[in-house]
């Protein structure tokens, strides 16, 4: 006689909490949805343990969030995140907030990717640390080491998505390679066509992958190689100049995007003008492009920062511009190296400046 497998259709969520402060406060479950995160479930931590019951229909990306202050979201513990599925999970959150997940193989996975992200994790928290008593200078080399951080996570997040694109482990991550793309000093471009390759028929039509394939997009009109794309703006006192007006002439130009409201551009301005002190005799020019929309703030803060060493232009159109998609600007400062023919020969410059420009203007 040949006995038919039951499949589980309900989950059983077991969590423990090391933190002894804990004890009694809020649990919250949310699970991603269309319009966002879904409140479905709360409880409370007792004996140190909390548990939530229900039954799931197709396995979703889910949140714990466990209050630790006031009943506010606003004062949570960092959030725990998993695949929400049929069956039993266990959480177990140490003293230190490190989260171990297990009972299913999608979360099996997501804890490989956190323990192979740790190390770098740890280092980001002590960078964290050392920076509110940090000086100016000191800042420039915490916000260095971070950098480097974030290029150790977008790699081995992606390099992790690569290989998971297909399950929900991997599609849950999306949203975390998509983040570190704007706060690298790498070029992302390769990574994330890799991940796209790599996605079957079904999960191509999945609306995270298919923002994805859309940023692919927009990075390969600024790809290394491709000629520079020319642009319309406004120097500081009112003329209308165009892009190519200062690229293609015979020198390097560094194209620095950046903003009044900007706190790591102007943080970073030394970098810039060390450079341009350093290589300018060697053909080296900086143009930086703001993406304000009040021509008051960016005057000021070109005045107010000592930032006309170099062009300062300017569309004045802010969030509308062109220049955001056209050179696929999703944060600031975003800067890119041009070559004597116009050329993009370099990407991502930010601490790595001198060293890319000593390359090219050795």
């Amino acid at each position: 006689m040949l006995f038919a497998c039951k499949q589980t259709t309900t989950y059983t969520i077991t969590g423990t909490v090391a933190q002894t402060e804990l004890e009694g406060k809020q649990v919250f479950l949310s699970v991603m949805a269309e319009t966002g995160q879904q409140q479905i479930g709360s409880t409370e931590i007792r004996n140190g343990k909390y548990v939530f019951k229900g039954s799931a229909g197709q396995p979703v990306h889910a949140t714990i969030s466990i209050v630790a202050g006031e009943q506010t979201a606003a004062t949570s513990v960092r959030p725990i995140s998993f695949i929400l599925e049929n069956g039993k999970t266990t959480i177990t959150t140490n003293e230190e907030q490190e989260n171990r997940i297990g009972g299913s193989a999608n979360n099996d996975r997501l804890q490989t990717l956190a323990d192979a992200q740790r190390a770098t994790m740890q280092k980001m928290k002590k960078i964290g640390e050392e920076f509110p008593n940090a000086s100016d200078e000191q800042r420039l080399e915490l916000l260095a080491r971070n950098r480097e951080c974030n290029n150790e996570l977008f790699v081995i997040t992606s390099d992790f998505v690569k290989n998971n694109i297909n399950n929900l482990a991997g599609q849950s991550q999306l949203y975390i390679v998509n983040a570190l793309t704007v706060s690298i000093s790498i070029d992302p471009l390769g990574y994330l066509k890799g991940i796209v390759s790599a996605a079957n028929a079904e999960t191509l039509q999945i609306p995270e992958v298919m923002n994805l394939i859309e940023r692919v997009e927009q990075l390969k009109l600024t790809a290394i190689g491709n000629t520079s794309l020319d642009f319309r703006a406004f120097t500081l006192d009112g003329k209308e100049v165009t892009f190519f007006d200062y690229v293609g002439k015979g020198k390097f130009v560094l194209i620095d995007f950046w903003a009044s409201w900007c706190g790591a551009c102007i943080v970073e301005k030394p970098l810039l003008s060390a450079a341009h002190k350093k290589y300018k005799d060697k053909g080296f020019e900086i143009v930086s492009v703001s993406i304000d929309d009040d021509r008051d703030a960016w005057v000021k803060a070109v005045k107010d920062n000592n930032l006309s060493e170099w062009p300062q232009i300017s569309d004045l159109e802010g969030q509308r511009s062109e220049l955001i998609k056209l050179y696929s600007i999703f944060a600031v400062p975003t800067r890119l190296l041009i070559d004597r023919e116009g050329k993009i020969v370099a990407k991502n410059l930010r601490n790595n400046l001198d060293s890319e420009l000593a390359k090219w203007l050795p």
